[in-house]
């Protein structure tokens, strides 16, 4: 619910994090999905000035730190 607020909300990096625990959890590809999904949002935002970069560098390590085979392409 929590990740799913974040994300509602446009709070993508906190999406992300709450997201990757749930997959940690349970390796539903929906998490992995809304993962990306969080990751274009929390990118938008950088563009445009409205997140710092270091959350970028955050969001990438946590990205290939998943156990989808998907995270091998980043």
């Amino acid at each position: 619910m929590i990740a799913n607020d974040c994300y509602k909300m446009g709070h993508f990096f906190w999406a992300l994090r709450a997201f990757d625990i749930l997959e940690k959890i349970d390796s539903d590809e929906q998490y992995w999905a809304a993962k990306r999904g969080a990751v274009i949002g929390l990118l938008q935002q950088i563009m445009v000035g409205k997140e710092t970069k270091d959350k970028w560098t955050h969001a990438m390590m946590i990205m290939r730190q998943t156990r989808n085979s998907q995270a091998e392409l980043l």
